[in-house]
C-alpha cells in the first residue's frame, strides 16, 4: 500500500505549477519530500481553524501484537532477511525515503520510494526473482497524522504477483487492513505474514530485565 505521503509528493512532481496557496505551503515546507509538504499542509490546516486528530485511537483493531498470522509459517531463511532488514528500514524511513525494503539472501533488493509499497515489492521480485520477502516499518518517530504506515489485501497481491514468499510487518506500529482477507489470501499463495518487534529493542529490553 502506498502512503498519503507517497500521493502527495508524486502529485508534487506530476502536476503543474501550483497556485499562489500551493506555491506557499511548498514554500513552508521546504523541500518536496512527504513528511515536510504534509506537516506544512497541517500547518496551513490549522491556521484555518481546523484541527488534524491523530487517527490510531480509532484503529486499534487494526494494530498487530508481534506473531504469525498465516498458517504458512516462515521459513529461516525468512527470519533471518527480517532481523537483517529491519534496522536498514528504519533508517531509510527515518530518512525520509521509504518505509518498505525487499530483502533475499540478507540482500537489499529493492527500497521503497514514491512509486509506493507495492511497486516496490513488484520491482523487488522483477530484479532477484521469487523468493524475496518485503519488510515495512514506521519511523523512530512517527506522526500518525503525516503518514500513518499500513499493509493489506494489496501487499500481499504484490508478493504473490512478484513470486514473493514472506511480508513483515512492525507489531503495534504499521495498521493492518482487512485483516481476514489480506491472511487468506497470503495462505492461498503460500506467504506468511509476520509481525515482528524491532530486533534491537528486544533484545535491549531482555538484556535490562
Amino acid at each position: 500500500m502506498g502512503g498519503v505521503g507517497d500521493a502527495v509528493q508524486r502529485a508534487a512532481f506530476r502536476q503543474g505549477p501550483p497556485d499562489a496557496l500551493g506555491s506557499a505551503i511548498l514554500a513552508a515546507a521546504g523541500a518536496l519530500s512527504p513528511v515536510r509538504m504534509i506537516e506544512a499542509l497541517i500547518g496551513f490546516l490549522e491556521t484555518q481553524g481546523i484541527r488534524i486528530l491523530d487517527p490510531t485511537p480509532f484503529l486499534k483493531d487494526m494494530f498487530c501484537p508481534p506473531g504469525v498470522l498465516t498458517a504458512t509459517r516462515p521459513s529461516a531463511a525468512v527470519l533471518e532477511d527480517a532481523a537483517f532488514g529491519f534496522g536498514i528500514a528504519r533508517k531509510l524511513a527515518d530518512l525520509d525515503i521509504g518505509q518498505t525494503v525487499v530483502v533475499k539472501g540478507r540482500a537489499v533488493v529493492a527500497i521503497e520510494g514514491i512509486e509506493g509499497t507495492d511497486k516496490a515489492i513488484e520491482r523487488g521480485g522483477e530484479l532477484a526473482g521469487p523468493g524475496t520477502m518485503a519488510l515495512k516499518v514506521a519511523r523512530s518517530s512517527q506522526d500518525p497524522r503525516i503518514d500513518l504506515p499500513a499493509v493489506g489485501p494489496g501487499t500481499v497481491l504484490s508478493l504473490a504477483r512478484s513470486g514473493g514468499s514472506a511480508l513483515c510487518f512492525e507489531a503495534g506500529k504499521v495498521a493492518f487492513f482487512r485483516r481476514e482477507e489480506a491472511v487468506a489470501l497470503a495462505d492461498g499463495h503460500r506467504i506468511a505474514l509476520l509481525a515482528m518487534e524491532d530486533p534491537d529493542a528486544a533484545s535491549s529490553q531482555r538484556r535490562q530485565s
